[in-house]
């Protein structure tokens, strides 16, 4: 969180109000998270869109179920957190066959890579 506060006194420091909202999104996310929260975006940074050959993507790990068995953990705690970083902006969900992905925003990779910071 101490990369992100920087940031947002930066952005203030530069007048740079979308800067300073960006920042800010991100700090208000991170209070809601949790360590099974930064299990799942861990696995869903280290995922890939697939680019199908009729050219649309292929989000399938982006679902729950691979997710659920990249982290090793079940299904059922994936989908309730992959909800809340919907929520939080940090994913985004999009309706596939079958159910439901949830890429990464920007966002959510400015949240891991501030988290990551801190570690």
């Amino acid at each position: 969180m101490g990369a992100v506060l920087g940031e947002a006194a930066n952005a203030t420091a530069r007048k740079d109000e979308e800067g300073f909202t960006r920042a800010e999104l991100a700090l208000q996310a991170m209070t809601d998270l949790g360590p099974l929260h930064f299990r799942v975006l861990a696995v869903l940074a280290d995922s890939v869109v697939v680019t199908e050959q009729d050219g649309g993507d292929n989000l399938g790990q982006f679902v729950a179920e691979y997710v659920a068995t990249k982290a090793a953990m079940s299904e059922v705690v994936v989908e309730h957190c992959l909800l809340n970083l919907a929520n939080s902006g940090l994913t985004k969900l999009t309706s596939v066959l079958g159910g439901n992905a949830y890429p990464l925003t920007d966002l959510g990779r400015a949240v891991l890579r501030a988290a990551e910071e801190v570690v």
